[in-house]
Protein backbone atom coordinates (compact mmCIF):
# COMPACT_ATOMS: atom_id res chain seq x y z
CA UNK A 1 0.00 0.00 0.00
CA UNK A 2 1.16 3.27 -0.61
CA UNK A 3 1.87 5.13 2.51
CA UNK A 4 -0.96 7.78 2.19
CA UNK A 5 -3.36 4.90 2.31
CA UNK A 6 -2.12 4.11 5.72
CA UNK A 7 -4.16 4.61 9.29
CA UNK A 8 -2.36 7.32 11.57
CA UNK A 9 -0.82 4.64 13.67
CA UNK A 10 0.32 2.48 10.67
CA UNK A 11 2.21 5.57 9.45
CA UNK A 12 4.03 6.36 12.75
CA UNK A 13 5.19 2.74 12.65
CA UNK A 14 6.67 3.17 9.59
CA UNK A 15 8.22 6.17 10.18
CA UNK A 16 9.80 4.78 13.20
CA UNK A 17 10.85 1.74 11.41
CA UNK A 18 12.94 4.23 8.56
CA UNK A 19 14.87 5.90 11.64
CA UNK A 20 15.62 2.83 13.47
CA UNK A 21 17.74 1.04 10.27
CA UNK A 22 19.81 4.24 10.13
CA UNK A 23 23.37 3.77 11.40
CA UNK A 24 22.77 6.52 14.47
CA UNK A 25 24.28 7.09 17.84
CA UNK A 26 20.97 8.64 19.19
CA UNK A 27 17.61 8.78 18.34
CA UNK A 28 14.75 11.05 19.14
CA UNK A 29 11.85 10.42 19.35
CA UNK A 30 8.80 12.71 19.48
CA UNK A 31 4.93 11.46 20.96
CA UNK A 32 6.21 8.21 19.34
CA UNK A 33 3.02 6.72 21.22
CA UNK A 34 0.55 9.52 20.08
CA UNK A 35 -1.58 7.01 17.96
CA UNK A 36 -0.85 3.45 19.32
CA UNK A 37 -2.62 1.63 20.70
CA UNK A 38 -1.98 -0.02 24.86
CA UNK A 39 0.17 -3.49 22.79
CA UNK A 40 2.06 -1.39 20.01
CA UNK A 41 3.01 1.02 22.63
CA UNK A 42 4.14 -2.10 25.11
CA UNK A 43 6.25 -3.74 22.48
CA UNK A 44 7.35 0.11 21.49
CA UNK A 45 8.80 1.01 24.64
CA UNK A 46 10.20 -2.86 25.34
CA UNK A 47 12.16 -2.19 22.32
CA UNK A 48 13.58 1.09 22.98
CA UNK A 49 15.02 -0.41 26.64
CA UNK A 50 16.54 -3.10 24.75
CA UNK A 51 17.92 -0.66 21.71
CA UNK A 52 19.49 1.73 24.59
CA UNK A 53 20.80 -1.50 26.39
CA UNK A 54 22.15 -3.93 23.36
CA UNK A 55 23.12 -0.64 20.91
CA UNK A 56 24.27 1.53 23.13
CA UNK A 57 22.21 4.04 21.88
CA UNK A 58 21.19 7.51 23.25
CA UNK A 59 16.87 7.88 23.54
CA UNK A 60 15.45 11.13 23.63
CA UNK A 61 11.84 10.45 24.22
CA UNK A 62 9.15 13.15 24.12
CA UNK A 63 6.06 12.55 25.51
CA UNK A 64 3.06 13.48 27.71
CA UNK A 65 2.25 10.16 29.44
CA UNK A 66 2.92 10.04 32.94
CA UNK A 67 3.42 6.03 33.25
CA UNK A 68 5.01 5.27 30.07
CA UNK A 69 7.66 7.98 31.28
CA UNK A 70 8.34 6.66 34.62
CA UNK A 71 8.15 2.95 32.51
CA UNK A 72 10.66 3.32 30.33
CA UNK A 73 13.20 6.19 31.07
CA UNK A 74 16.92 6.02 33.08
CA UNK A 75 16.09 9.66 33.84
CA UNK A 76 13.61 12.24 33.57
CA UNK A 77 13.13 16.35 33.05
CA UNK A 78 10.19 18.49 33.26
CA UNK A 79 9.60 20.63 31.02
CA UNK A 80 6.94 23.89 31.78
CA UNK A 81 6.66 27.17 29.86
CA UNK A 82 9.95 26.36 28.40
CA UNK A 83 11.83 25.98 31.28
CA UNK A 84 13.23 22.84 33.31
CA UNK A 85 10.56 22.31 36.09
CA UNK A 86 12.34 19.28 37.58
CA UNK A 87 14.95 16.75 37.01
CA UNK A 88 16.22 13.41 38.06
CA UNK A 89 16.73 10.10 38.12
CA UNK A 90 13.81 8.19 37.04
CA UNK A 91 13.79 5.55 39.94
CA UNK A 92 13.84 8.93 42.20
CA UNK A 93 10.99 10.79 40.55
CA UNK A 94 7.43 9.95 41.62
CA UNK A 95 4.17 10.12 39.56
CA UNK A 96 2.87 12.67 41.44
CA UNK A 97 6.39 14.61 41.92
CA UNK A 98 5.84 14.76 37.74
CA UNK A 99 2.25 15.71 37.46
CA UNK A 100 3.00 18.40 40.09
CA UNK A 101 6.24 19.62 37.91
CA UNK A 102 4.29 19.71 33.99
CA UNK A 103 0.95 21.16 35.59
CA UNK A 104 2.51 23.38 37.93
CA UNK A 105 -0.26 21.99 40.33
CA UNK A 106 -0.68 19.43 42.89
CA UNK A 107 -3.14 16.45 42.73
CA UNK A 108 -4.36 16.92 39.18
CA UNK A 109 -6.16 14.09 37.93
CA UNK A 110 -5.23 12.24 34.49
CA UNK A 111 -9.32 11.67 34.02
CA UNK A 112 -11.62 14.14 35.59
CA UNK A 113 -12.68 12.58 39.12
CA UNK A 114 -15.63 14.44 38.63
CA UNK A 115 -16.93 13.16 35.63
CA UNK A 116 -19.41 11.35 38.11
CA UNK A 117 -19.90 7.56 37.80
CA UNK A 118 -19.52 6.10 34.43
CA UNK A 119 -22.04 3.41 33.05
CA UNK A 120 -24.22 4.80 35.76
CA UNK A 121 -26.02 7.80 34.73
CA UNK A 122 -29.35 8.18 34.94
CA UNK A 123 -32.00 7.03 32.62
CA UNK A 124 -34.88 8.35 34.00
CA UNK A 125 -36.10 10.67 31.14
CA UNK A 126 -36.97 9.54 27.41
CA UNK A 127 -33.76 7.57 26.33
CA UNK A 128 -35.10 8.70 22.45
CA UNK A 129 -31.97 7.73 20.02
CA UNK A 130 -30.71 10.67 18.66
CA UNK A 131 -28.46 8.52 16.26
CA UNK A 132 -29.26 5.22 14.42
CA UNK A 133 -26.73 3.59 11.65
CA UNK A 134 -28.26 0.52 10.11
CA UNK A 135 -26.29 -1.56 7.64
CA UNK A 136 -23.69 1.05 7.37
CA UNK A 137 -21.01 0.30 4.21
CA UNK A 138 -18.20 1.97 2.60
CA UNK A 139 -15.24 0.55 0.50
CA UNK A 140 -13.71 0.45 4.15
CA UNK A 141 -16.30 -0.82 6.28
CA UNK A 142 -18.27 -3.60 5.46
CA UNK A 143 -21.25 -3.24 7.98
CA UNK A 144 -22.18 -0.96 11.16
CA UNK A 145 -24.95 -0.95 12.87
CA UNK A 146 -25.31 1.11 16.35
CA UNK A 147 -28.03 3.32 17.80
CA UNK A 148 -26.84 6.35 20.39
CA UNK A 149 -28.74 8.77 23.02
CA UNK A 150 -28.62 12.15 23.42
CA UNK A 151 -26.86 13.63 26.89
CA UNK A 152 -24.40 10.45 26.57
CA UNK A 153 -20.88 9.89 25.64
CA UNK A 154 -20.19 6.99 23.52
CA UNK A 155 -16.96 5.33 22.95
CA UNK A 156 -15.75 3.01 19.94
CA UNK A 157 -12.98 1.16 20.64
CA UNK A 158 -11.58 -1.27 18.25
CA UNK A 159 -7.43 -2.50 17.65
CA UNK A 160 -5.59 -0.29 14.62
CA UNK A 161 -7.25 -0.43 11.62
CA UNK A 162 -10.67 -1.41 13.17
CA UNK A 163 -12.81 1.00 11.17
CA UNK A 164 -13.26 3.37 14.02
CA UNK A 165 -11.92 6.13 12.22
CA UNK A 166 -13.49 6.01 9.07
CA UNK A 167 -16.63 5.63 10.55
CA UNK A 168 -16.43 8.75 11.77
CA UNK A 169 -15.60 10.11 8.59
CA UNK A 170 -18.10 8.61 7.03
CA UNK A 171 -20.67 10.43 9.14
CA UNK A 172 -19.18 13.92 7.79
CA UNK A 173 -19.18 12.56 4.05
CA UNK A 174 -15.61 12.07 3.91
CA UNK A 175 -16.50 8.28 3.10
CA UNK A 176 -18.77 8.19 1.04
CA UNK A 177 -21.51 5.20 1.46
CA UNK A 178 -22.00 2.80 -0.35
CA UNK A 179 -24.87 1.26 1.21
CA UNK A 180 -27.08 1.05 4.78
CA UNK A 181 -29.03 4.36 6.50
CA UNK A 182 -28.33 6.81 8.53
CA UNK A 183 -30.74 8.59 10.48
CA UNK A 184 -30.59 11.65 13.14
CA UNK A 185 -32.46 13.23 14.97
CA UNK A 186 -34.88 11.31 13.75
CA UNK A 187 -34.32 12.50 9.97
CA UNK A 188 -32.76 10.77 7.24
CA UNK A 189 -29.07 11.79 7.20
CA UNK A 190 -27.01 11.17 4.15
CA UNK A 191 -24.37 13.99 3.85
CA UNK A 192 -21.91 14.74 0.63
CA UNK A 193 -19.30 16.52 2.57
CA UNK A 194 -18.20 18.51 6.16
CA UNK A 195 -19.93 21.39 5.00
CA UNK A 196 -23.68 19.90 4.55
CA UNK A 197 -22.73 17.78 8.20
CA UNK A 198 -22.30 21.12 9.82
CA UNK A 199 -25.34 22.00 9.04
CA UNK A 200 -27.12 19.53 10.17
CA UNK A 201 -24.85 20.19 13.65
CA UNK A 202 -22.28 16.89 13.28
CA UNK A 203 -18.67 18.32 13.81
CA UNK A 204 -15.55 16.38 14.06
CA UNK A 205 -12.21 16.87 16.02
CA UNK A 206 -10.02 14.79 13.35
CA UNK A 207 -7.26 12.38 14.23
CA UNK A 208 -4.20 13.77 11.93
CA UNK A 209 -4.41 17.61 12.89
CA UNK A 210 -1.17 18.21 10.77
CA UNK A 211 -3.03 16.80 7.69
CA UNK A 212 -7.00 17.97 7.75
CA UNK A 213 -7.38 19.71 10.85
CA UNK A 214 -6.06 23.55 10.48
CA UNK A 215 -4.79 26.09 8.17
CA UNK A 216 -0.86 25.97 9.41
CA UNK A 217 -0.37 30.14 8.29
CA UNK A 218 -3.08 31.41 9.67
CA UNK A 219 -3.30 32.42 13.54
CA UNK A 220 -5.07 30.48 16.18
CA UNK A 221 -8.10 32.84 16.46
CA UNK A 222 -8.85 32.65 12.85
CA UNK A 223 -8.35 28.88 12.69
CA UNK A 224 -11.30 28.57 15.08
CA UNK A 225 -13.33 31.40 13.77
CA UNK A 226 -13.51 29.79 9.93
CA UNK A 227 -16.75 27.90 10.36
CA UNK A 228 -18.82 30.50 12.26
CA UNK A 229 -17.37 33.87 10.67
CA UNK A 230 -21.50 34.82 9.55
CA UNK A 231 -21.65 34.94 13.37
CA UNK A 232 -19.20 38.01 13.18
CA UNK A 233 -20.37 39.85 9.67
CA UNK A 234 -23.31 42.89 9.90
CA UNK A 235 -24.31 44.56 7.13
CA UNK A 236 -21.71 42.25 5.13
CA UNK A 237 -18.83 43.71 6.98
CA UNK A 238 -16.68 41.16 9.38
CA UNK A 239 -16.62 42.94 12.48
CA UNK A 240 -13.20 41.50 13.48
CA UNK A 241 -13.02 42.90 17.10
CA UNK A 242 -15.86 41.07 18.08
CA UNK A 243 -14.93 37.92 16.83
CA UNK A 244 -11.41 38.02 18.28
CA UNK A 245 -13.13 38.92 21.51
CA UNK A 246 -15.59 36.22 21.35
CA UNK A 247 -12.78 33.68 20.00
CA UNK A 248 -10.39 34.56 23.26
CA UNK A 249 -13.29 33.64 25.50
CA UNK A 250 -13.82 30.18 23.81
CA UNK A 251 -9.76 29.53 23.19
CA UNK A 252 -9.19 30.11 27.60
CA UNK A 253 -11.85 27.59 28.33
CA UNK A 254 -9.26 24.92 26.97
CA UNK A 255 -5.89 26.66 28.25
CA UNK A 256 -4.37 27.08 25.40
CA UNK A 257 -0.62 28.65 25.59
CA UNK A 258 1.72 30.27 23.16
CA UNK A 259 1.16 33.49 20.70
CA UNK A 260 -2.30 33.00 19.79
CA UNK A 261 -1.84 35.84 16.90
CA UNK A 262 0.78 34.14 15.56
CA UNK A 263 0.65 31.15 12.73
CA UNK A 264 -0.62 28.05 13.57
CA UNK A 265 2.18 25.87 12.75
CA UNK A 266 4.35 27.48 15.48
CA UNK A 267 2.40 26.48 18.39
CA UNK A 268 3.05 22.64 20.24
CA UNK A 269 1.28 19.65 19.35
CA UNK A 270 -1.00 20.05 22.31
CA UNK A 271 -1.79 23.51 22.23
CA UNK A 272 -2.64 22.97 18.68
CA UNK A 273 -5.22 20.23 19.17
CA UNK A 274 -6.69 22.40 21.71
CA UNK A 275 -7.72 25.01 19.18
CA UNK A 276 -9.00 22.32 17.33
CA UNK A 277 -11.29 21.83 20.12
CA UNK A 278 -12.18 24.88 20.90
CA UNK A 279 -13.09 25.23 17.24
CA UNK A 280 -16.06 22.48 17.72
CA UNK A 281 -16.76 23.71 20.64
CA UNK A 282 -17.80 27.05 19.32
CA UNK A 283 -19.79 25.79 16.55
CA UNK A 284 -22.44 24.37 19.22
CA UNK A 285 -22.67 21.08 17.59
CA UNK A 286 -25.27 18.78 18.05
CA UNK A 287 -23.55 15.28 16.97
CA UNK A 288 -19.86 15.62 18.26
CA UNK A 289 -17.03 13.64 16.96
CA UNK A 290 -14.15 12.97 18.67
CA UNK A 291 -11.33 10.95 17.33
CA UNK A 292 -8.67 10.47 19.70
CA UNK A 293 -9.14 14.70 21.58
CA UNK A 294 -6.30 14.53 23.98
CA UNK A 295 -3.88 13.00 21.56
CA UNK A 296 -0.65 15.30 21.92
CA UNK A 297 -2.50 17.10 25.46
CA UNK A 298 -0.42 17.48 28.93
CA UNK A 299 -2.30 15.75 32.05
CA UNK A 300 -3.65 19.04 32.98
CA UNK A 301 -5.38 19.94 30.12
CA UNK A 302 -6.28 16.35 29.25
CA UNK A 303 -8.31 16.43 32.60
CA UNK A 304 -10.05 19.70 31.30
CA UNK A 305 -10.98 18.06 28.12
CA UNK A 306 -12.89 15.84 29.52
CA UNK A 307 -14.80 17.84 32.14
CA UNK A 308 -15.70 19.92 28.98
CA UNK A 309 -16.89 16.74 27.22
CA UNK A 310 -19.10 16.05 30.51
CA UNK A 311 -20.30 19.25 30.75
CA UNK A 312 -21.56 19.01 26.82
CA UNK A 313 -22.94 15.57 27.27
CA UNK A 314 -24.88 16.50 30.91
CA UNK A 315 -26.45 19.60 30.43
CA UNK A 316 -27.40 19.90 27.01
CA UNK A 317 -30.14 16.59 26.30
CA UNK A 318 -29.63 17.69 22.62
CA UNK A 319 -25.79 17.00 22.17
CA UNK A 320 -24.58 13.36 21.67
CA UNK A 321 -20.60 12.42 21.68
CA UNK A 322 -19.08 10.31 19.80
CA UNK A 323 -15.04 9.38 21.28
CA UNK A 324 -12.36 7.57 19.94
CA UNK A 325 -9.50 6.94 21.54
CA UNK A 326 -6.43 4.51 22.10
CA UNK A 327 -6.01 5.24 25.71
CA UNK A 328 -7.99 2.21 27.64
CA UNK A 329 -8.01 5.09 30.88
CA UNK A 330 -9.79 7.12 28.54
CA UNK A 331 -12.33 5.45 26.93
CA UNK A 332 -13.46 3.62 29.78
CA UNK A 333 -13.51 6.81 32.75
CA UNK A 334 -14.87 9.17 29.69
CA UNK A 335 -17.56 7.16 27.84
CA UNK A 336 -21.11 5.88 29.27
CA UNK A 337 -21.37 3.45 27.10
CA UNK A 338 -18.85 1.41 24.53
CA UNK A 339 -19.25 -0.44 21.40
CA UNK A 340 -16.48 -2.23 19.56
CA UNK A 341 -15.41 -1.96 15.51
CA UNK A 342 -13.56 -5.20 14.42
CA UNK A 343 -12.36 -5.00 10.58
CA UNK A 344 -14.48 -2.59 9.58
CA UNK A 345 -17.68 -4.00 11.52
CA UNK A 346 -19.73 -3.33 14.26
CA UNK A 347 -22.79 -5.10 15.68
CA UNK A 348 -24.02 -2.36 17.23
CA UNK A 349 -24.05 -4.41 21.17
CA UNK A 350 -23.76 -1.42 23.82
CA UNK A 351 -21.15 -2.48 26.43
CA UNK A 352 -21.44 -0.79 30.00
CA UNK A 353 -17.85 0.22 30.59
CA UNK A 354 -18.12 -0.44 34.60
CA UNK A 355 -18.47 -4.29 33.72
CA UNK A 356 -14.67 -3.93 32.34
CA UNK A 357 -13.30 -3.36 35.57
CA UNK A 358 -11.90 -5.80 37.87
CA UNK A 359 -13.10 -6.38 41.08
CA UNK A 360 -9.68 -4.73 42.72
CA UNK A 361 -10.74 -1.43 40.90
CA UNK A 362 -8.25 -2.44 37.65
CA UNK A 363 -9.05 -2.28 34.27
CA UNK A 364 -9.57 -5.26 32.39
CA UNK A 365 -7.80 -5.44 29.00
CA UNK A 366 -10.50 -3.95 26.08
CA UNK A 367 -8.81 -6.47 23.21
CA UNK A 368 -9.39 -8.78 25.77
CA UNK A 369 -13.15 -8.15 26.03
CA UNK A 370 -13.47 -8.03 22.48
CA UNK A 371 -11.52 -11.27 22.06
CA UNK A 372 -13.96 -12.62 24.86
CA UNK A 373 -17.19 -11.40 22.23
CA UNK A 374 -15.44 -13.13 19.35
CA UNK A 375 -15.32 -16.37 20.95
CA UNK A 376 -18.90 -16.53 22.75
CA UNK A 377 -20.23 -15.87 18.86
Amino acid sequence: MKLADLGVAHRQLVEIAVAVHRKMHFLLLDEPTASLEVGQVNRLLEWLRNLAKREKVGILLIGHKVNEMLAVSDRITALIDGRIALSGAANEVTRADLIAAITGKEGVPEVAKDAGPVGQKSTTREEQSVLVVSGLQTIHLPRVDLTARPGRVLGLYGLVGSGRSRFLRSLIGMEPLTGGSITLFGRPYRPKGPRQAAQRGVVLVTEDRKMDGFIPQLDAKLNVALPVLKDFVRFEWLRRGLMRRDIAIALQHVAVRGNLDGPMARLSGGNQQKVLFARAIRQRPKLLLLDEPTKGVDIGAKGEIHRIIRRLAEENEEVLVLVVSSEEEEILSLADDVVIFRAGNCDGTVHDPSTLRLRDGSLRSLAWHQEEIEKAS
